[in-house]
Order: C-alpha cells, then structure tokens, then sequence
C-alpha cells in the first residue's frame, strides 16, 4: 500500500489526477512492486488549484463529489485509495451491494461498517474513517506517516501472496 500511495503522491507531483483508482487497475511485477495502470479517465491539470467537473470513474471506488457533479480535485484519489486499503484488508468494498443505485447512495451519504467477522485494529479503523469522509479528508502524506503504516512492514512476502485452501 505505501508503494501505491508513493506512486498516487508521484501522480500529483506531475498534476495528474489519475480518477480510476481501484483493485483492478493495480498491478504487481515480477519483483512485487507496485503498477498503477489504466490512465484512460486521468486528467491533467494546468496548475494545482484546477478543480475538474466531468462525472467518470467506477461506482465501488467512485467518490462522492463525482457522484454529487461537484468539482474536484486530488482528494478523489485519496478516496480511492481508502476503497481500496478498506478493500485489502476486509475482503470487500466498503460501499459494495447488489445494485449500483444503492451503492451510489451508500457512497453519498458515507455509510459503510467495519464487519465484526473481521478483527482489524484502532489504528486501520482511525486511518479509514480520516480517508473515507466527505470534507477535510486526509491528505497523502497524512496517509503515509499514519501510524497504521508505521507500524507495519513496508513489504511482505512472497508468501503472503498465497491464500490457504478453504474447505468445500
């Protein structure tokens, strides 16, 4: 996650909002470092107060000023990255149901839960609730210096990569 947030934190650097962050479009290459791929919705900015209004990405990972037609700016990014740190360790979206309208309306209105199936720490939970909000959400380097992630491995592995077999 710290490499996805670095290359995310790259991508502002050079003024471009990439708006299609999500599972999908991170890839891992042969040396397990992190690719971010699918520049197909990314915008350009011409300097960094630009905020963009054109309604684009995909609804689990979408934030909800895209959803609302208001303008925005990086903070959508960070948006997606939440759905995706929140995705990595449940198991699932946080706003995911059956029907895209629904999710839609989840995503407004900020409603999702930490599932008690799963035990994750104050400090993930801290860390989520900072990214996932509608106003003053929680800046890359906010992320980054989180405590979540200083007190855990930068990188794992190759092992972790692979799930047990579950029973049928």
């Amino acid at each position: 996650m710290t490499h996805l947030m670095q290359g995310v934190q790259y991508l502002h650097d050079q003024r471009v909002i990439h708006r299609d962050l999500k599972t999908g479009n991170v890839l891992l290459n042969h040396e397990l470092k992190v690719k971010i791929c699918d520049f197909g919705l990314a915008v350009k900015l011409d300097h960094d107060a630009e905020m963009v209004n054109e309604s684009c990405g995909t609804p689990n990972y979408i934030a909800p000023e895209i959803l609302d037609k208001e303008p925005y700016s990086y903070p959508v990014d960070i948006w997606s990255l939440g759905v995706i740190l929140y995705t990595l360790v449940i198991g699932r979206p946080p706003f995911e149901t059956d029907a895209v309208k629904t999710t839609c309306s989840r995503i407004r209105n900020v409603i999702y839960y930490f599932p008690t199936r799963v035990q994750v720490s104050g400090e993930f939970k801290n860390l989520v609730q900072a990214i996932l909000k509608r106003r003053d959400r929680s800046t890359l380097d906010d992320m980054i210096n989180h405590p979540f992630f200083q007190n855990t491995p930068n990188e794992l592995p190759l092992s972790a990569l692979v799930m047990e077999p579950k029973n049928l």
